[in-house]
C-alpha cells in the first residue's frame, strides 16, 4: 500500500468517525432537551467536565468568544440545565455549573451508549 493510499483511507475513516460523532451529539442533545443544538450540548458537557467554571475559563476551554458563549449558556439556563452564581473569589465574575436536572438527563441519555 502506498503512502497516498494509506493517507486517503485514513482521511475517509476519520471523516466517517466525525460524522458518526456529530450524529450521536445530535441524538444526545435532543434526548437531554428537545430542540437543543449540538453547540449547546458541547457547552453543557464542558461545564459538566469542569465542574463550577468561570465564564472566562469556559470560553477559553471551548475556544469560543464570550458573546457567543453567553448566548449558549443563557439558553442552557432557560432550559434549567445550568445555573450562574456570583464567584466568591471575584465579585465581578460569575460561575456556571450544571443542575441536578442536567445530570439526570445526561445520565439517561448516555445509558444506552455505555
Amino acid at each position: 500500500m502506498t503512502r497516498e493510499v494509506a493517507v486517503a483511507e485514513l482521511e475517509r475513516a476519520f471523516a466517517g468517525l466525525v460524522i458518526r460523532a456529530r450524529l450521536l451529539f445530535v441524538e444526545l442533545a435532543a434526548q437531554v432537551s428537545p430542540g437543543m443544538g449540538v453547540a449547546n450540548y458541547k457547552v453543557l458537557l464542558a461545564i459538566e467536565r469542569m465542574g463550577s467554571a468561570r465564564m472566562s475559563d469556559l470560553a477559553e476551554d471551548m475556544a469560543c468568544v464570550k458573546g457567543q458563549l453567553t448566548r449558549l449558556v443563557t439558553d442552557l439556563e432557560n432550559r434549567g440545565l445550568v445555573t450562574r452564581q456570583p464567584d466568591p473569589e471575584d465579585a465581578r465574575a460569575r460561575r456556571v455549573e450544571v443542575t441536578d436536572l442536567a445530570r439526570q438527563r445526561l445520565d439517561v441519555a448516555r445509558r444506552p451508549h455505555e
